[in-house]
């Protein structure tokens, strides 16, 4: 097991030698809440430290929603981002196009058994048999790879 994170607040009301120290020391941040200094360091070594990463889904034919991201551990597959939108989701799976550094290709068509990377984009398309996406009451699944209507064209189409 890792040692633990060390946060220390109020570094603005000790002296500068005295956050130096305490910076130094193995898995520390200093912060200060009050004055809002160094909380994005923060946030940067908690994911880090908590070994997460985020996936970014997207409809076909629409850029990718970048205000609403999965969260799952780092050396998750595109199977856990299935069973993390619906349970029953891979076992109606087809494939998904992936768009980011887990791919060598933008997009790449890949399998369940895929490992995501932070801030990859997919695209998943269900069998058309176990598939209801195509009726107009499922068309606000970011999952769904039923065709919409495509004024633009770009990478992420």
């Amino acid at each position: 097991m890792s040692s633990p994170l060390k946060v220390y607040n109020k570094i603005d009301q000790i002296s500068m030698e005295e956050v130096d120290r305490l910076a130094r020391k193995p898995n520390s941040v200093v912060i200060s809440c009050g004055m809002k200094l160094n909380l994005d360091y923060l946030l940067e070594m908690l994911w880090e430290y908590l070994a997460l990463t985020c996936i970014y889904t997207k409809k076909r034919g629409q850029r990718p929603d970048f205000t609403d991201a999965i969260i799952l551990r780092k050396g998750a597959s595109v199977e856990h981002v299935c069973h993390r939108i619906h349970l029953s989701l891979a076992s109606q799976f087809k494939y998904a196009l992936v768009w980011g550094t887990s791919t060598k290709y933008s997009p790449q068509r890949v399998g369940l058994t895929h490992n995501m990377e932070h801030e990859d984009v997919i695209q998943i398309v269900k069998n058309a048999t176990a598939s209801t996406c195509h009726s107009p009451a499922n068309s606000s699944m970011p999952w769904c790879g039923a065709p919409a209507p495509s004024t633009v064209r770009s990478g992420w189409a």
